[in-house]
């Protein structure tokens, strides 16, 4: 990367076939996955747990590292460092993170990388809402691979959704919003969503 600004993408695997994430992974040119994954397992997707996705994606030519320790959203380390979890922004402070971040730094001097997490939208994802923020103080550019094929800069509106549900926007408790009352006329758990 010599001389020029240091750019790190970001992918989330998601529910992905390994030929699918991979074929991404060469679209973007990438040679290394950091997994930022606090927790690197899936009952859903077990080609993504750690061991699995490390022999694939080396098979396949890619190098990969594992950095959730340092830079996952919910991890012991940083639980043990900090007082809480309960901000990003003691999570940042944590040396663990300072850690992590040197030597995703080190990485991206050396390769074209890509930080993996679980989640497909970045957007709802700590690479984007913690790391990429972080990257960008520091000079470096973040690309976000979509689940489409797509690269959308971190710093580009977000993705548009259909439909903004108001029902789902989190308020204060003192807020006076001017709403119909959130009910369907059922009296059972079934007016409720269901969470997966």
């Amino acid at each position: 990367m010599n001389g020029r600004k240091k750019e790190v993408f970001s992918i989330g695997h998601s529910n992905m076939s390994y030929r699918s994430f991979a074929s991404l992974l060469r679209k973007w040119s990438i040679e290394q996955v950091v997994d930022v994954r606090s927790i690197p397992f899936s009952r859903h997707v077990p080609h993504f747990n750690y061991e699995a996705i490390q022999r694939k994606l080396r098979q396949s030519g890619f190098d990969y590292e594992y950095l959730g320790n340092q830079l996952g959203s919910h991890n012991l380390r940083m639980r043990n460092s900090c007082e809480s979890l309960s901000d990003y922004r003691r999570q940042i402070a944590c040396d663990a993170f300072s850690d992590g971040m040197a030597q995703l730094l080190e990485r991206a001097d050396v390769h074209r990388i890509a930080i993996m997490c679980v989640e497909s939208d970045p957007y709802r994802c700590h690479r984007h809402t913690i790391l990429a923020g972080e990257l960008a103080k520091l000079g470096v550019t973040i690309q976000h691979i979509l689940k489409n094929g797509q690269v959308r800069n971190a710093f580009d509106a977000p993705m548009e959704k259909d439909v903004v549900d108001e029902r789902w926007i989190q308020r204060s408790l003192f807020e006076v919003v001017d709403a119909e009352p959130l009910s369907t006329g059922l009296s059972t758990n079934e007016a409720l969503p269901r969470v997966a």
